[in-house]
């Protein structure tokens, strides 16, 4: 077997470049992880090199072979290149053991029988190895997240092909479960297989790995052996661009001005972001208040004591002004960031390399602003008038949060053919839980889910979600169509984007599901914490695992598709559905147990039958009991984390 190529590769999809001229080797008895932020660079590229895409350009050779993909209609042979591109790609509704079977397909359709019983050890094998309890005739619908990974990793151990193909895989394994992987695959390596892998992060990468390439906006910017590069390099390289950059300057700037970060840390920041976007690796920030001289150095200047004392003489130059100066034997560019009375602040550079100069300005110009003001903010004679306005802000903020979070819930609970009940109770003044029930002639759209943190940014983040739901709904309706609920939740998610994080520069984010109900049929997207189905004619609970952990949160990438997420269900007469946050199974009592599944679900058993006003009755006050001496206790009174429960019983 030869390493399989990649030659000039180019990928373009409508009028959007997806991949330009990649060249990648995967070479047989070695692993070449691929770095990337947006994971549709990386699903292009494996289904290319898997041959299930022909690329828009370039070629693919095995040695000095060209391949020619259009030859294959389900990719290449998996005796040749096996294809795991996460638990997506499993058959849900076949069992573990037939899934594993699909790994060789060819080979079993000519052996037959005889291949069944002779990869029957190599699949009893991987399941004691990754300690897979579960039997292999349940299909994957019903395992865990877990459960499926593990499924997928065995996959891998029992594939044959010369090439393993494998998406992100390993960001979201447990620590044991992580080290098995990492045998299993150093294991394959030894039996000369080549692979190409998409780790979770550079640390895995690093660690994983011979050999790293990181694709930044569809091209190739760096590529070699993992011995040859540091994790800090591998994460500059990776979110070097233009949007992250200015993304990174405007928020962590924004939240200075707030006065957020202590000075000493917002100068410190600066000088990491000269390294990390500007390619500068030695700077330093010298600034000179009412007659006091402060002093920061970058990490690497840090190990230069000889600048720390050069720089310290050069605060006592007169006339510094933007010019090139020597120092520790190095050349830096000195430019003046603040000059105003009683202040004067510069930057000193050290000259290595070609700049990002447009990136350098924006860098600069939001640092002279924070620095003078935080600087101002700092001498003010009044400090007990400015903690008094500080007070009144927070007590304003909250008021209007609070004012936000009982504004934006639905007035009614009224679902034509159900019961319905609901119940918030937040552990602060202000909590960042929501949930809307929205009727239409369309159909009924019902959500819940929950927002990182407390107070104002969380409320106005719920404030946008809510908003940017209801008109991509609406703007649906008024033309008499049905939103997809993949659409509506990318919608939401690119509001936030754009609203919430960028222009707000706020890092808040949230878990939500969306739901489109009519005649007892749920459409569900998004992902949340699984909800749970009393099932009235058996008396038994189904939990609907398939609502996690299927597409990315809201409002911290653009790049995420819900399509992934849909998923549906039924309620029949007197089922009950439960909605719910975290944290109900997250409260803890005395013994710092939580809730957990486990107890919810013989509570849904024990209480199914009742209204669903009278079932979170009983629910709340099991919850309080069980939390009394635990965080009810902790928290004076609170639960530890905001609690919302919306229950709708069909009749």
């Amino acid at each position: 077997m030869a390493n399989l190529d990649l030659k000039n590769v180019s990928m373009v999809q409508g009028l959007e470049t997806i991949l330009q001229k990649v060249e990648l080797t995967i070479s047989e008895g070695r692993i070449l992880g691929v770095l990337s932020l947006n994971p549709v660079e990386l699903d292009h590229l494996g289904k290319i090199v898997a041959g299930l895409v022909k690329p828009t350009m370039g070629e693919i050779t095995f040695g000095n072979q060209i391949v020619d993909t259009i030859h294959y209609r389900n990719g290449f042979p998996p005796e040749l290149v096996g294809y795991f591109w996460g638990t997506d790609t499993l058959f849900p509704r076949m069992t573990a053991y037939d899934n594993l079977m699909l790994g060789q397909p060819s080979m079993a359709a000519s052996q037959g029988i005889l291949f069944r019983d002779q990869i029957a050890p190599s699949i009893k094998e991987a399941r004691e190895y990754f300690n897979f309890q579960l039997s292999m005739e349940t299909p994957p619908y019903r395992l865990n997240s877990r459960e499926k990974l593990l499924l997928m990793w065995m996959k891998v151990a029992v594939q044959k092909g010369h090439l393993a193909i494998i998406g992100d895989m390993t960001v979201d394994l447990e620590l044991e479960d992580y080290e098995k992987v990492k045998v299993l695959l150093r294991k394959k390596v030894k039996e000369g297989t080549g692979i190409l892998i998409c780790p979770g992060n550079p640390a895995q990468a690093i660690d994983l790995c011979d050999d790293v390439a990181v694709l930044r906006n569809g091209e190739l910017v760096f590529s070699g052996p993992v011995d040859s590069i540091s994790i800090e390099e591998l994460f500059n390289y990776q979110n070097n661009s233009t949007f992250q950059v200015r993304q990174s300057i405007e928020n962590k700037f924004h939240q200075c001005r707030a006065g957020r970060l202590p000075v000493k840390e917002v100068m410190e920041r600066a000088l990491k972001q000269l390294t990390n976007f500007c390619g500068i690796n030695c700077s330093f920030a010298l600034i000179k208040q009412n007659g006091e001289t402060l002093i920061h150095l970058s990490k690497k200047a840090q190990g230069n004591p000889d600048l720390l004392e050069e720089v310290k003489l050069l605060s006592e130059l007169p006339g510094m002004n933007d010019k090139i100066i020597k120092l520790a034997q190095k050349d830096f560019r000195l430019l003046p960031i603040v000059h105003s009375q009683g202040l004067k602040a510069w930057i000193g550079i050290g000259i290595e390399k070609s700049l990002n100069k447009k990136i350098l300005v924006k860098l600069l110009r939001e640092l002279s602003g924070t620095i003078e003001y935080l600087y101002t903010l700092e001498t003010q004679e009044a400090a007990h008038l400015e903690q008094e306005r500080t007070a009144l802000r927070l007590s304003r903020e909250m008021d209007i949060a609070r004012n936000l979070q009982t504004a934006i819930l639905p007035k009614s609970l009224e679902i034509s053919g159900y019961q319905v009940a609901a119940i918030m109770e937040t552990a602060t003044e202000v909590g960042g839980d929501l949930y809307d029930i929205h009727v239409t002639e369309l159909g009924n759209f019902i959500s819940v889910g929950d927002v990182t943190g407390h107070g104002l940014p969380a409320g106005i983040t719920a404030l946008i979600a809510l908003a940017a739901f209801h008109g991509t709904v609406e703007s649906y309706r008024i033309r008499g169509e049905r939103p997809p609920l993949d659409i509506v939740y990318e919608s939401v998610n690119r509001a936030l984007c754009t609203l919430n994080r960028n222009r707000i520069g706020s890092d808040k984010f949230l878990t939500q599901n969306y739901f489109l109900e009519q005649d007892g049929r749920f459409l569900a997207s998004g992902t949340h914490e699984p909800a749970m189905i009393y099932r009235s004619s058996t008396g038994t609970v189904q939990t609907l695992h398939e609502l996690t952990n299927r597409t990315g949160f809201l409002g911290i990438s653009e790049y995420i598709k819900a399509d992934t997420s849909l998923w549906e269900f039924v309620l029949d007469s007197e089922d009950m559905l439960l909605l719910y946050t975290d944290g109900l199974l997250e409260a803890k009592n005395a013994h710092d147990d939580q809730y957990g599944l486990e107890r919810l679900e013989a509570r849904m058993m024990e209480w199914g039958k009742l209204h669903p006003e009278k079932f979170l009755e009983n629910l709340m006050k099991d919850l309080r009991n069980y939390a009394q001496d635990g965080d009810i206790k902790k928290h004076a009174g609170h639960f530890a984390d905001d609690v919302t429960l919306l229950v709708l019983k069909r009749v």
